[in-house]
């Protein structure tokens, strides 16, 4: 995933990536979870979405070996979201800083657009 991230990130550098993560799989350490924060951060996505891993009847995960406490699922998946909206809010003012050009058909004038850090 990383490879193909920096490979698409070289040849399109304005392409807005997003995911979909999952915590709470059977057996997920805290090292996993430290390892998939840095993977956030390394890769900066656009947007990013994070479930909890639920129990849905007769699906072969409930009989798992450990189990991960849904309190402790919360909390990752909370700490992964606080760390997104920081980048989020990064990426958000870089992009506010950059000049965009464009015009209203059907208008009277037209007129260039200029986003301005406002957040």
């Amino acid at each position: 995933m990383i490879r193909l991230s920096k490979n698409l990130k070289k040849s399109i550098p304005d392409i807005h990536i997003r995911t979909t993560l999952i915590v709470g799989f059977p057996g997920e350490t805290e090292e996993d979870y430290e390892e998939l924060i840095d993977f956030v951060e390394h890769e900066r996505f656009a947007r990013l979405g994070v479930f909890l891993l639920i129990h849905r009847k007769k699906i072969l995960r409930q009989e798992m070996e450990n189990q991960i406490d849904e309190e402790i699922k919360e909390q990752r998946l909370d700490g992964i979201m606080r760390r997104q909206l920081d980048i989020s809010l990064e990426l958000n003012r870089e992009k506010n800083r950059q000049h965009i050009g464009g015009s209203c058909r059907g208008r009277r004038r037209c007129w260039q657009l200029y986003r301005k850090n406002q957040i």
